[in-house]
């Protein structure tokens, strides 16, 4: 009887206590922030330093005491906001708990998973240079930077570029290719190893543009009106660019027009003897430049008008039966040769 009444008390007495300590719990503050930690490096190596920092915080209370608990790691726990310490030696993944405690208030606690690799990570931040506007066909160069350690010497680069003139290339931080004939978006690969380091590869984009705009209009100069079986000559003039680059000429015919006989920026045809509208078409073309194109619509007529004025030079009398002289005053232009008069 005795026996049952002391378990009773214990009992009560075990209800008490926990009904106190919620009660005590109920009345903890929250803190007020969110806590969150890096490392550096970002992966670390097996057997090397490795820093923990706060960098998120609490920001209710102000004098928050911060526990780590990094298992593995040596040493592996640690008060503070920064913790340095030293990786396992075997790679895997580990987790890292800190707590952050302040009286009155409950404990917060933030876990994040580390990777401890077999090799050493390198350090710095790998990227790729910007070439800037890249054409069609024409060089490219890139260079790699970024990495910090191990020092240069020591680092392969090796560049993988499929759609480029040099798909792969290794040794050198530069990079020269020809960019592909076909303008669109293009990936290159680009991996940067050393020995006893991790390799880190990187990918970036590089857009090739149609090609750069040649300078000045594209015009076809030529006679409005041709004879209907007669040559019609057409010229090209305009564009040009601004490394001298040569520009060729293509030159087409519309419908209706045979084929004709191109020299450069000339192009000859013989008019149908059909009157009528026709046109002809040429393409203005530089090695990485964007093609002009151009049309040129002329009038095929049976023959032509001659411009200007033709003047009778008549005496305002004469005697009969005299000789007498009559004569012209001659002010056609067009043509400028090969009148003749009867």
């Amino acid at each position: 009887m005795k026996f049952s009444r002391r378990i009773s008390i214990f009992l009560l007495i075990g209800i008490f206590l926990l009904a106190c300590e919620e009660e005590q719990q109920a009345w903890l503050s929250e803190m007020e922030g969110t806590m969150t930690f890096s490392n550096n490096p970002n992966e670390a190596g097996a057997s090397l330093p490795v820093t923990f920092s706060i960098i998120g915080g609490i920001s209710t209370p102000g004098n928050v005491a911060y526990t780590w608990s990094a298992p593995g790691f040596g040493p592996s726990t640690f008060t503070g906001s920064s913790f340095e310490t030293v990786a396992p030696i075997t790679a895997g993944t580990y987790s890292i708990i800190v707590t952050a405690k302040a009286a009155g208030y409950r404990d917060v606690t933030c876990t994040q998973v580390v990777t401890v690799k077999s090799c050493t990570p390198m350090q710095g931040t790998l990227a790729i240079s910007n070439p800037g506007n890249v054409y069609k066909g024409e060089a490219l160069s890139l260079t790699a930077s970024g990495i910090t350690l191990p020092a240069g010497e020591h680092i392969t680069y090796e560049w993988v570029a499929p759609d480029f003139s040099e798909s792969y290339t290794a040794g050198s931080p530069a990079y020269t290719a020809t960019a592909p004939g076909i303008a669109g978006t293009y990936s290159v690969s680009l991996t940067a190893e050393a020995a006893h380091y991790c390799p880190i590869t990187i990918q970036d984009t590089i857009q090739v543009l149609d090609g750069r705009v040649m300078t000045g209009e594209l015009r076809i100069i030529a006679s409005d009106e041709t004879v209907a079986g007669y040559e019609a000559t057409f010229i090209a003039s305009g564009p040009t660019t601004p490394d001298n680059k040569e520009v060729t000429y293509e030159w087409y015919p519309y419908p209706g027009l045979p084929l004709g006989d191109q020299a450069g920026n000339s192009y000859t045809i013989r008019c149908p003897v059909l009157p009528g509208t026709y046109s002809v078409g040429v393409t203005a073309s530089a090695e990485g430049y964007s093609a002009a194109t151009t049309t040129y619509a002329f009038t095929v007529v049976d023959s032509l008008r001659m411009a200007g004025t033709l003047t009778f030079n008549i005496p305002p009398e004469v005697v009969k039966g005299t000789p007498t002289t009559l004569s012209f005053t001659n002010s056609i232009n067009k043509p400028s040769a090969g009148v003749s008069f009867t």
